[in-house]
């Protein structure tokens, strides 16, 4: 990334080297990666103190880093970043939101994103999806003629009125054919709303005993 006006600002000086915002910017992301949350907070504050954009990096973090591992990690951060979200979590921290004005709020809060960021299990399928076609840029899908005329004709059907085949299990109860053929809930939750790539280790729904 080169550096900016804001980025390039140096903050310090380590072991005779000149630190940097952008150096900082990677510091906190590390120390996010490794679930180091005083590390985290601590290289946090030099950005917040300093007017860096910091909920731009939280959000990187979430997409970057977390992504699949926990898809609430993104709400969470983008809740915190918002107005009404930020009021909402500070009533529930028992502050007093409109008698705030000196900024401590919004600081509060990063550290609390700063935390659930570095806190939240970790999975970097989308950074790594993205340096790989980075490092592959001509790469592209495996097709053949035969393919690509297959779905040329399956687009000119759709715009001439043709549907695709529909499969069986498509036609339940929610269906003008479904009803004719008297398939009710039965059928639904035996076939039609089986899933495929079903999460795992999540209890299913536990009926009340009658």
């Amino acid at each position: 990334m080169p550096y900016t006006p804001e980025w390039s600002r140096h903050v310090a000086t380590y072991k005779g080297h000149k630190v940097s915002l952008l150096d900082v910017k990677s510091f906190a992301h590390k120390a996010i990666r490794d679930g180091d949350e005083a590390a985290a907070i601590g290289w946090m504050r030099v950005l917040y103190t300093n007017g860096a954009k910091c909920w731009k990096q939280l959000c990187i973090y979430t997409v970057e880093d977390i992504g699949l591992a926990d898809l609430n990690t993104m709400d969470e951060v983008l809740l915190l970043k918002t107005k009404r979200g930020l009021k909402k979590r500070m009533h529930r921290l028992g502050l007093i939101y409109d008698e705030i004005r000196d900024g401590h709020t919004e600081w509060m809060v990063i550290v609390l994103a700063s935390i659930i960021c570095a806190r939240a299990k970790k999975n970097r399928i989308t950074d790594d999806a993205c340096i790989w076609f980075k490092k592959n840029p001509t790469w592209l899908p495996a097709i053949t003629q035969a393919d690509f005329d297959a779905a040329k004709d399956v687009t000119e059907a759709v715009d001439a009125g043709i549907l695709p085949p529909v499969p069986d299990k498509a036609w339940d109860k929610h269906t003008s054919l479904g009803k004719k053929l008297k398939r009710g809930l039965k059928h639904f939750e035996e076939v039609a709303s089986k899933v495929k790539n079903a999460a795992v280790g999540i209890q299913p729904f536990a009926a009340p005993k009658i």
